[in-house]
C-alpha cells in the first residue's frame, strides 16, 4: 500500500510540492490503479475492502491516510487522488464548494460515534458530567482544527457545558489513533475518539457516555475527484463501497452502513 501521509504526521509546507508531485503521479497512473485519500479512522477497514476489491476487479488500490481535513487541504492544493473518503461532512463540503468533487455526487455512507476511554484500571463512569470530576489530568483528543472527530468531541463538550472546565487538561492530538496511543502509553489518563478506533485496543476501557444528541451525526462521505485520472475505476469503486460486500465488512468493524 502506498502511503503519501503518515496517520500521525502533518506534513510541512516545505515538502508540500513533492507530494503534490508523487500523489499526481500515483493517481490513477493506469486504468488498474486507484488512489484513495482516506480518513485515519478508516485506516483497518478501509485496508481489508481494498484487498477484496483488488482480488474481485485486479485493481491495484493505494491508499493515504490521514487526518481528513488535512487530506481534503492537500486536494484543494493540487494533490490529484482518484477517490476521496473522509469522516464528517465539513471536509468533503470544502471540496464541493471549491469545485473538487466530481458532478456524480457524494455517497454517505457510514456513521459512527464518539466515546471517552480510559485506562484499564480507572473505575467506569455513570454520566459525562463526572468527567470534570474524574481526577483525569491529561484528557486527548483530535485537534477540531484538523480531524472531524475532534470538531465532534468539541461540540458535544461545548453542548455539555463542559469545554471551558475540560480545556487546561485537553491535549490535543493529530488524529484518532494517535489520541488512542496516548491513552494507551500512559501519556493520557484519557480521550475522546470514535468508536471503531476504540474497539481496536484491549489495553484501554470505552466510557461510553458521551450523549449521541451532544453532536451532530458522524457521517462518512465519500465522492470522485473532479479530474481523476482513473474517473471510471473510481466510479466502479464507489459503487463498490455501496454493496453488501462492503457493507458488510464495515459492520464487521463497528460502523454502521447508511441507506
Amino acid at each position: 500500500m502506498l502511503s503519501l501521509f503518515s496517520s500521525h504526521v502533518i506534513l510541512p509546507l516545505s515538502v508540500l510540492p513533492l507530494v503534490l508531485m508523487l500523489a499526481s503521479c500515483a493517481g490513477g497512473a493506469d486504468d488498474d490503479t486507484l488512489l484513495v485519500f482516506a480518513a485515519t479512522s478508516l485506516t483497518d477497514t478501509m485496508t481489508q475492502v481494498a484487498a477484496e476489491y483488488e482480488a474481485m476487479s485486479g485493481t491495484n488500490v493505494e491508499i493515504s491516510f490521514g487526518p481528513s481535513r488535512a487530506l481534503a487541504q492537500q486536494i484543494v492544493r493540487g494533490a490529484n487522488p482518484d477517490l476521496y473518503f473522509a469522516a464528517g461532512q465539513p471536509p468533503m463540503d470544502l471540496l464541493q464548494d471549491g469545485g473538487q468533487v466530481a458532478q456524480d455526487g457524494v455517497a454517505r455512507l457510514l456513521s459512527n460515534r464518539i466515546v471517552l476511554i480510559t485506562g484499564m484500571d480507572t473505575p467506569v463512569m455513570s454520566s459525562i458530567d463526572a468527567l470534570a470530576d474524574s481526577g483525569l489530568n491529561r484528557i486527548a483528543m483530535p485537534d477540531p482544527e484538523i480531524a472531524p472527530a475532534g470538531n465532534y468531541t468539541r461540540t458535544a463538550l461545548q453542548n455539555l457545558g463542559l469545554w471551558d472546565r475540560l480545556l487546561p487538561s485537553i491535549v490535543f492530538a493529530n488524529d484518532v489513533r494517535a489520541t488512542l496511543e496516548y491513552v494507551e502509553s500512559g501519556n493520557a489518563d484519557g480521550g475522546f475518539l470514535y468508536q471503531t478506533d476504540a474497539a481496536t485496543s484491549d489495553a484501554v476501557t470505552i466510557q461510553d457516555i458521551v450523549p449521541l444528541d451532544a453532536y451532530p451525526d458522524v457521517v462518512y462521505p465519500a465522492a470522485v475527484i473532479e479530474g481523476a485520472d482513473n474517473a471510471e475505476g473510481s466510479k466502479a469503486l464507489l459503487e463498490f463501497l455501496q454493496s453488501d460486500s462492503a457493507r458488510e465488512l464495515f459492520r464487521m468493524h463497528g460502523f454502521t452502513p447508511l441507506e
